[in-house]
């Protein structure tokens, strides 16, 4: 406040996958479905759970994803 400096919102990521488990209590509670988690999936050639090590979601920066 001192210095005006504008107040900017800091976000967690939420981790949607993990070792190839989806953590579905998080994607409803983000607003999202598993129509949603599968095109995220499949814009970079992923087509099972299974082989997701980790997969997130961060406000302002959007789907992240770690295979094995």
């Amino acid at each position: 406040e001192d210095f005006h400096l504008p107040i900017t919102p800091i976000y967690v990521p939420v981790t949607l996958i993990r070792d190839g488990k989806v953590l579905w209590d998080e994607l409803n509670d983000l607003g999202f479905d598993e129509s949603w988690l599968k095109t995220q999936l499949e814009t970079q050639e992923i087509f099972e759970y299974h082989s997701v090590f980790l997969a997130e979601w961060l406000e302002n920066d959007g789907f992240f994803v770690q295979t094995y």
